[in-house]
């Protein structure tokens, strides 16, 4: 018995190769090698001899590279090799076909699906080997598998569609789901084979339906609208159906229909409907009164708002000058320094206060000066860009917010504000001209938070009226010191008196012409216990500037009559404040607060 890998009679004891044996092996031979699927012969499980398909299916070039492999490496384990072996052997060993489909591995280690057909050369000696045939069914594994789950899922909408499914050929039921059998109270598989006239209520109502859906379907069209069926019980359904032909080229064979129980909206709607024409009633009987209800009602919405408006206006407002107050710049100012400090972008404040405005409140009257406010407000607007804001804090202090503007670009704005300054504002008959003192803080570096820039600038303002008033200055941290020690001294200036911090030195006033001492001046000396001596350059501005320099005055000058009591014909001076003396004529020719 010779197989088709079996050496040739004819290279074993010489034949010609010519002979009839030897064409029908390499018939064979061609044969194998054009086999569409792989064919293999197993001696002892290795390989003795495959074709060209075997080869590739398992990822080999040839089918040399394979012969005297274990066929185990064609398996994903051993155990997976060794359960085909128990299951194939007791259909072998009856001399019969072994046919069934695995998961294979290639050389490269991937995993597919492959089918195998195997059978014994002789099922009497099993050492003469095996023949098995394989074919790789991956592709088909895969298509199979995505069928299956789709036809599941189609399946399983169709159970569980909360609309009725109905397939009807030649108006005759085929299939229909349980939502349906359950909307008309019939059982599961009652309606199976019967006409679909069994869920009309007549065979007119049949026939209306048939009439008015079928031409439709004919023309290769969907269609949808409102049927009444009839329950097993004989009450009607009416339902929202929806239908077309599976096959447009044969409509008269086979149509889907969905169908929707509808009854109870509409039963809803009708009710609706005539609540509605109830309501419509009592409209018309009351659509006076109702008019001039909604009028009074657009009326009080309308003045609410009107309210709420001036209520935003004088929370955010200043009630003079109509520009906004410290809540609203505020607000503004922190979502400016949140631009900056995203977008690494520059912003200024700048800190403004009228120089001697006071003057023109005592000397022509409060109503002059808010009316010089106005106008003042009126000219910042003007110089200022549209995305800045001018704010008034009270009194004659300005506050304006410069998103975007670094130290040039605030100075030219400062400078700007100086140079309108300097146009009169005519306030009735009166010419007035009022100059701006500014201080100037930069984000971030004099301040992450606008408490800080807005303390920054007024200190900054502050040393401009120091150095002369109608000016601008740019804050630095010495002003800040300074600033912190002038609060300090105001604040030990207000104790000094009462813990008897002042002393009086007396300085002697002699006649050139006879060497006597005609009189003396009293000075007035600050020794603080823990700074020490202060000088008067320090002490008179804080003073002044805190109210207290009269009643400074006072206590020195009456302390500095009654220490130079018994001095003949002597009277004192004008008050530093330039109000008329105190107390009778004494020895002191003069006081000062030094």
């Amino acid at each position: 018995m010779y197989s088709l890998f079996s050496t040739p009679p004819s290279q074993r004891a010489g034949v010609p190769t010519d002979t009839p044996l030897q064409r029908t092996l390499r018939e064979q031979q061609i044969l194998l090698d054009s086999a569409g699927v792989g064919i293999v012969f197993l001696r002892q499980r290795s390989v003795v001899r495959c074709n060209q398909r075997y080869a590739e299916i398992f990822g080999y070039a040839s089918p040399a590279h394979l012969v005297g492999l274990n066929t185990e490496a064609f398996y994903p384990d051993r155990d997976a090799f060794r359960d085909l072996a128990r299951t194939a052997y007791p259909a072998l060993a009856q001399g019969q076909s072994f046919r069934i489909e695995r998961q294979l591995r290639r050389q490269d280690g991937t995993l597919f699906w492959g089918s195998l057909t195997g059978r014994l050369i002789n099922p009497h000696d099993t050492g003469e080997g095996s023949i098995w045939i394989v074919d790789d069914i991956d592709e088909q594994k895969r298509a199979q598998a995505a069928l299956n789950a789709a036809v599941r899922e189609k399946q399983l909408l169709f159970d569980s569609a909360m609309v009725g499914i109905v397939f009807l050929r030649d108006r005759h039921l085929t299939r229909c789901n349980h939502h349906f059998e359950q909307m008309l109270g019939f059982e599961p598989g009652e309606f199976m084979g019967y006409s679909s006239r069994r869920w009309y209520a007549s065979d007119a109502a049949w026939q209306e339906v048939g009439d008015r859906c079928y031409p439709t379907l004919v023309a290769g069209q969907s269609y949808e609208g409102e049927v009444e069926l009839c329950r097993k019980d004989g009450t009607p359904v009416i339902c929202e159906v929806r239908c077309k032909c599976i096959d447009p080229a044969n409509p008269a064979q086979s149509t889907i229909w969905l169908t929707m129980d509808i009854t109870d909206r509409k039963r809803a709607q009708a009710m609706l409907a005539q609540a509605h024409e109830e309501l419509e009633r009592q409209v018309q009987d009351r659509t006076r009164e109702l008019r001039e209800t909604v009028t009074n009602l657009h009326r009080e919405i309308n003045d609410r708002k009107a309210d709420q408006e001036r209520i935003y206006w004088l929370a955010h407002y200043d009630a003079l000058t109509d520009l906004p107050n410290r809540a609203l710049l505020a607000e503004r100012a922190q979502q400016a320094i949140r631009l900056a400090q995203d977008n690494q972008t520059p912003l200024a404040v700048i800190f403004l206060d009228l120089d001697h405005f006071k003057h023109v409140n005592d000397s022509l009257g409060h109503r002059v000066g808010d009316v010089l406010l106005v106008e003042i407000a009126k000219r910042l607007r003007a110089v200022m860009r549209d995305k800045d804001t001018v704010s008034r804090l009270g009194g004659d202090e300005f506050i304006l917010l410069l998103p975007g503007a670094d130290a040039r670009g605030a100075a030219r704005v400062a400078s700007k504000l100086q140079e309108a300054s300097r146009q009169p504002y005519q306030i009735d008959h009166h010419e007035l001209t009022m100059a701006p003192s500014m201080g100037i803080a930069l984000f971030p570096q004099d301040g992450h938070d606008f408490d800080t820039l807005t303390q920054s600038a007024d200190v900054a303002m502050y040393r401009a009226k120091l150095d002369g008033r109608n000016t601008f200055r740019f804050f630095t941290p010495e002003m800040q010191a300074q600033s912190v020690r002038a609060l300090q001294l105001e604040n030990a200036l207000r104790r000094a008196l009462e813990r008897e911090q002042f002393h009086l030195h007396y300085q002697p006033q002699m006649n050139l012409a006879t060497g006597t001492v005609r009189s003396v001046e009293a000075l007035l000396r600050w020794q603080h216990p823990q700074r020490g001596p202060l000088s008067p350059g320090e002490l008179i501005p804080i003073a002044e500037d805190s109210g207290q320099i009269r009643q400074i005055w006072r206590v020195g000058a009456a302390h500095g009559a009654g220490a130079a009591q018994g001095m003949a014909q002597l009277r004192v001076c004008r008050a530093h404040d330039g109000s008329e003396p105190v107390g009778d004529p004494v020895g002191v020719s003069s006081f000062s607060v030094q």
